[in-house]
Parts: C-alpha cells; sequence; structure tokens
C-alpha cells in the first residue's frame, strides 16, 4: 500500500463490510504475539493506515457512522505511533450494534466519517461509502494486497448457535416420539452416543431438510473468499440447506446436548463430525448433504455400528430413518479419510475445527 510520509487513508482489508466478521471479531480474545505496527484494537477490522515522518508521533482517530443504518456509535482511540518510516494500522474499539448487524438479510450501504489528528493537528476529514454485506455472507479468507492469502475459516463457527430456541424443540420433538430415551452426552456407551444423533438425524429428516447448493453471495469480491450460509430459523423455515448449513444446524445441536462438534472444512465442501466419547480419542462424521436421499439410492456396508443400529428399528420408518443416518456417517468417515493428511496437515484450503476450541479464541 503506498503511503506517503505523514498522510493517512482509511483502512478495510475486506473492501466490503461484513457483519458476521465485525460480530465474530467482537468476541476474540488477543494475539499472543501482537503485529506491533497494529494499534489500538488487536481485533479491529475498521480504521486508518498511516506513514509517520517522525517517532512518537501522536494520534487520535474518531469514526462515526452515518446513512440511515447506525451500526456503531462514536468510536475513538489515541495512539503514540512509536516508529518513522512504518506503515502502521491504527483502529479504535468500535461499539457496534449487533442487534443491527445480525438483522441485515441484504446488501445496504452506510457512510463511515474519519477524523484524525496529528500531533495535536486536525487533518482533513474524509467520508466513505461502505457497502455491507448480509449476516448470511461469511467470509472465510482474502488475499491482500500483496498477493498473500489469510484463512478465516474459523468464521463458519460463529455460525453455530447452541442457544438457538429451535434447537430445543427438535430435541423435544426427539424424546415425545422416542427416538431415544435422552440426551445424556458421554454418560454411556459409544452406541448411546450414535442413537442420540441418530434421534436428531431423524427428526431433521422428519422436517423435510433437503439439500440445496446455494452457496454463491450476492456480491463478490476478487479478493475475498464468501460462502452463503443460512441461519438456523431459515435452514429449517425453508428446509433447504446447503454443505455449510447442514453442518452448522447439526454441529449446533450437537453442541446443545453435550457432544462435542468438529467442522471439517475442505475446498468446495463443509461436513460436521462429532467426538464419540469425552476425552476426544475417537470422532465420527456425517455428510449432511445426504438429508432427504431417497433410501433406495444409499447402499450400506456391513459394519457392527450398522448392525446395532438396524437391530434396534422395530418399524419401516424406523429401518429407513436409520439406514440413511448410517449412509451418512459411512459418506462421511469415507471422506474424512480420503483427504484425512491434508486435513490434519492443515494445508491450505482444509480445516479441522472444534467448536470447543473456537469458543476458547472467542
Amino acid at each position: 500500500m503506498p503511503v506517503l510520509a505523514q498522510e493517512w487513508e482509511p483502512y478495510n482489508e475486506m473492501g466490503d463490510f461484513y457483519p458476521s466478521l465485525a460480530i465474530a471479531m467482537m468476541h476474540m480474545t488477543g494475539d499472543d504475539e501482537p503485529d506491533p505496527t497494529n494499534l489500538g484494537d488487536p481485533n479491529g477490522i475498521m480504521g486508518i493506515h498511516l506513514q509517520p515522518n517522525a517517532a512518537n508521533t501522536r494520534v487520535t482517530l474518531e469514526m462515526t457512522c452515518s446513512g440511515g443504518l447506525k451500526l456503531f456509535d462514536r468510536a475513538f482511540v489515541s495512539v503514540t505511533v512509536p516508529k518513522a518510516g512504518e506503515v502502521y494500522t491504527i483502529a479504535p474499539v468500535v461499539p457496534y450494534d449487533q442487534q443491527k448487524l445480525a438483522g441485515i438479510r441484504q446488501v445496504q450501504s452506510i457512510y463511515v466519517t474519519y477524523r484524525v489528528t496529528i500531533n495535536g493537528k486536525k487533518q482533513t476529514e474524509r467520508t466513505e461509502r461502505l457497502l455491507i454485506q448480509p449476516i448470511n455472507v461469511c467470509p472465510f479468507g482474502f488475499t491482500d494486497e500483496h498477493d498473500e492469502y489469510t484463512s478465516l475459516d474459523f468464521m463458519f463457527a460463529a455460525y453455530v448457535n447452541e442457544d438457538h430456541p429451535q434447537i430445543e424443540r427438535i430435541l423435544q420433538t426427539a424424546l415425545t416420539k422416542k427416538y431415544v430415551d435422552s440426551f445424556a452426552g458421554y454418560q454411556g456407551e459409544t452406541i448411546d452416543v450414535y442413537r442420540q444423533v441418530l434421534a436428531i438425524w431423524r427428526v431433521l429428516q422428519e422436517r423435510g431438510i433437503r439439500y440445496s447448493n446455494i452457496t454463491t453471495t450476492s456480491t463478490e469480491r476478487d479478493n475475498v473468499s464468501s460462502q452463503h450460509v443460512r441461519l438456523i430459523d431459515e435452514s429449517l423455515a425453508n428446509t433447504q440447506a446447503n454443505c455449510a448449513d447442514g453442518t452448522v444446524l447439526f454441529a449446533s445441536i450437537l453442541r446443545k446436548i453435550g457432544i462435542e462438534p468438529i467442522l471439517i472444512v475442505l475446498p468446495e465442501h463443509m461436513f460436521v463430525g462429532f467426538d464419540l466419547d469425552g476425552d476426544g480419542e475417537k470422532q465420527a462424521y456425517i455428510e449432511t448433504t445426504m438429508l432427504g436421499t431417497p433410501v433406495d439410492e444409499i447402499e450400506l456396508e456391513e459394519t457392527d455400528l450398522a448392525e446395532s443400529l438396524l437391530k434396534s428399528a422395530k418399524t419401516a420408518a424406523d429401518r429407513a430413518a436409520t439406514t440413511r443416518f448410517i449412509g451418512a456417517v459411512q459418506a462421511g468417515n469415507a471422506a474424512y479419510a480420503k483427504d484425512q493428511t491434508a486435513i490434519e496437515k492443515e494445508r491450505d484450503g482444509y480445516t479441522k475445527l472444534r467448536i470447543s476450541d473456537a469458543r476458547q479464541i472467542g
């Protein structure tokens, strides 16, 4: 980024503003090894770039939002820039209105005004129009001006919401229909964990959730990788889910019942995994895109799991639901095995994200 001595310019790494990213970054902890050229909020996504011509330059930055959709109140930061000649990023802690951010469902615009003082001298203020992406648009990576790619795969975890009221209804349905006696997490054998997950699968199946391949966003930037992710209420109301939708929906329910979910992100695909024990020593995976797959299209391998679960199926409906579930597990396990090396070595585009780990970060 070419910046002249003692000049500044507005900074927004992604080009557009992504409400999902703003909400996620608000709750993240700081980096253990912070970048010394980032001043102010270490997780800030808006601010200015400045290259001072003298050491220990005193800078203040005030940002305000206008244009009808007031997404944040006045943001202010005062810093001392230690070195001359280096480009610094200065970002204030922005008091976002989280409710407004979460309610944005279509592309909109706001205006952000930047007011800067350098060593007490007011600079010419600048106002820029900023395009606001819908909350459903999940940015999972971007390429900067140096052509370096930064992965943001952790953003998918921001859509996992175990506290959504619809989840309790799903669990209650499973209990009422006696698909499982209780949801007790890991208080039982491995087969009991599978039976709990099967009960969830069956309720979603009966709700008519079907795979939909809608993944593109309404406005895309060349430097940002993003995907449309439905919120839980949208997936359930529309009875549609792409691979990411189904993954975060299932992960949300699993976390609610105390079973640790894992998001598996591959280039152009996603599926969910879960721990089979409380120590996290064994896992299984589910291909959620198989929700709605006709039973006659599923060919099961003969395994102990298949035998055990099918043995408990008392009716034709039980057997059909169990067959779909086992097929989804076998497909998920096969998908993980196929790319296991890339996933565990964290090659570009491959991520294994435990929700518990993501929550510890923020």
